[in-house]
């Protein structure tokens, strides 16, 4: 079940990425769509919460792991989008999606979940998978400036740690929807505070016209992976939602007629296999 969830997941998350990537193609400060679409997150987030009734049943957990997830998840996301600046986003975002390389070796090392043969050749086939969707030779030419790699590189870490407090918060009795109300309280503060600082703030139309659908998506996103989570192995849950980026590539050459290259074909494929070794090693 664990499995079929991350699955969604990957799905929904796909979808986003790709509503996220036109909205860019027509042209977007990504700060200022950030904080609209975080701003639809927390709105929907909170409503959930206060209609199920679930506000008096916030177990301690949720604000011990959950403030700081959301801290290090906006900060992580924020270098993301600023190392874009300076870099090449067929590089960037592959890599970036490998967060779930330190999400995965901190569960097995710190939260003790296990390490089987399938968990590795799942890890591997994982990192095949993006790195053969990215234009690596920009990375290895060295054209990429020093200043956005590192942001980069520290971004991808802290985005990677921030789901780990969310599997500890998820192991000590955390809810998912309550875990990602309190999330948004820290991510959306520091939204709030960088377009405040940067006096950017005033959406043209294509942010208000996608942002809301994104924040909607995310939505969806969070709480099929905090699901996942919370009854499977985050080194198994989260590598799997990562693949999302795959969905994204085969929706770009569906949609926007993009050329299905060899490296495209490679990453489809091993995407897939990597998805079987995980599903053979812990099951649906």
């Amino acid at each position: 079940m664990a499995i079929a969830l991350a699955l969604f997941a990957m799905l929904v998350g796909g979808v986003a990425d790709f509503i996220y990537k036109e909205a860019q193609r027509r042209g977007i400060d990504e700060g200022v769509f950030v904080f609209y679409q975080a701003t639809t997150f927390f709105v929907l987030v909170w409503v959930l919460t206060l209609s199920t009734g679930q506000l008096e049943t916030i177990a301690p957990a949720a604000w011990k792991y959950g403030l700081p997830s959301g801290l290090l998840a906006y900060t992580g996301v924020l270098l993301f989008l600023k190392s874009l600046k300076g870099g090449d986003a067929s590089v960037n975002v592959p890599i970036f999606r490998l967060s779930f390389v330190v999400t995965a070796l901190g569960a097995i090392l710190f939260l003790g979940e296990s390490i089987t043969a399938f968990k590795i050749a799942g890890f591997l086939l994982a990192v095949t998978s993006i790195l053969s969707l990215a234009k690596i030779d920009v990375l290895i030419r060295g054209q990429m400036a020093s200043g956005p790699l590192l942001r980069l590189v520290v971004g991808t870490v802290l985005f990677g740690v921030s789901a780990l407090l969310v599997k500890q918060a998820l192991n000590e009795g955390g809810a998912p929807i309550t875990l990602a109300s309190i999330q948004t309280i820290t991510f959306n503060l520091s939204a709030l505070f960088y377009t405040l600082i940067s006096r950017k703030m005033r959406a043209n139309s294509v942010t208000l016209r996608f942002a809301p659908l994104v924040g909607l998506f995310q939505l969806s996103w969070v709480i099929l992976l905090f699901q996942s989570l919370k009854i499977g192995d985050a080194s198994v849950s989260y590598p799997i939602v990562q693949l999302s980026f795959v969905v994204t590539v085969l929706l770009t050459v569906i949609t926007l007629r993009e050329a299905m290259t060899p490296n495209k074909v490679l990453g489809l494929g091993t995407a897939l296999l990597s998805v079987l070794a995980f599903s053979l090693g812990k099951g649906w």
